[in-house]
């Protein structure tokens, strides 16, 4: 198991679905955007800056 994983739903842009997604805590800290992959449709997208910001501000596994 990665300890540095962090699992979230997020919506796939390309299925218009909801899906569990996972990426990498250290680079969810930075301020760059947020890289995800959803192992259930094998797709992967970057959040927009605005998600991305929202997602660190509203989670206390980032944060802390």
């Amino acid at each position: 198991m990665n300890s540095d994983g962090y699992n979230f739903i997020a919506e796939c842009p390309i299925c218009k679905e909801k899906r569990g997604v996972c990426c990498s805590r250290s680079q969810a800290k930075t301020e760059e955007q947020i890289a995800v992959y959803a192992i259930v449709c094998d797709h992967s997208w970057k959040l927009t800056r605005e998600q991305s910001a929202t997602l660190r501000e509203q989670s206390f596994a980032l944060v802390s």
